[in-house]
């Protein structure tokens, strides 16, 4: 596959989104700085891409440089909006934790219009913002938010797995144990992850990060197992530097992953 959109590329070199799509194919090979490069490409032709710029912050966090990542979004604050930007950053691929204080602050004075009015986006970016600060009062008073939003547009869409894993993650941050659990495995169940990557890593990082958060430790670490054997963007490195997996410093079988082992 790289090899393919390293073709197009040559083909086409004027099209920013071929570079892109080249960028995070390398980061599902966890080949980080290969992915900058091919970022930097695609932005140096569509310099204000958010897409190009999250892919580049990722690649930075796969190598567990959070400075280099933060550095990543002040610099890309001279070409868009900031509020744009941070929005954006906080809700994708789980990254308020990537923000740094102040823009993490900046957050929480954002309205749902800065996440296309989606409140159950809104809702959980503002969650993980205060869990970050150790606010419980306000993540579980912005997840309640989030749990409304999102169980209305599952009403609508029932088969959204992506909806079906933030709701558990909204669900886990609100204590709801049983809930949350089923809620997250069953978003993951329709979407195998194996040794050839089919389907969705993402969704089982989320349900990790649920197991996390209702104290199943052990479930957790299955998940990231089996995520650092296929292809996808976490690493030992990474896993080092993001906070959501604190509760799991201690745990040997963390230590181990952490260690690459």
């Amino acid at each position: 596959m790289v090899e393919i959109f390293s073709q197009a590329e040559r083909l086409d070199p004027r099209s920013a989104g071929i570079k892109t799509r080249l960028g995070f194919r390398l980061i599902l090979l966890r080949r980080y700085p290969e992915a900058r490069e091919a970022f930097d490409r695609g932005l140096a032709l569509a310099p204000a891409s958010l897409t190009s710029i999250d892919g580049k912050v990722i690649a930075f966090l796969g190598e567990g440089d959070l400075v280099g990542a933060r550095a990543v979004i002040k610099a890309a604050s001279k070409q868009t909006e900031l509020t744009v930007l941070v929005a954006f950053v906080a809700n994708n691929y789980d990254l308020v934790w990537a923000l740094d204080e102040p823009e993490r602050e900046l957050v929480l004075r954002l309205t749902p219009g800065a996440f296309d009015d989606d409140r159950g986006d809104w809702g959980l970016s503002f969650a993980q913002a205060y869990a970050l600060k150790g606010d419980a009062a306000n993540v579980r008073k912005y997840a309640e938010e989030a749990r409304k939003a999102t169980e209305d547009q599952l009403r609508a869409a029932p088969e959204d797995a992506l909806r079906r894993m933030m709701l558990g993650l909204t669900l886990a941050y609100l204590g709801r144990k049983d809930e949350a659990i089923r809620e997250g495995e069953h978003g993951v169940a329709p979407v195998p992850a194996t040794e050839d990557a089919s389907g969705d890593p993402f969704f089982r990082h989320l349900l990790a990060r649920i197991y996390i958060l209702v104290g199943e430790h052990e479930k957790a670490l299955d998940q990231l197992e089996l995520l650092l054997k296929i292809p996808y963007f976490l690493s030992p490195a990474w896993l080092k530097i993001d906070p959501n997996f604190d509760p799991l410093r201690k745990n040997p079988r963390f230590q181990k992953l952490v260690a690459g082992k």
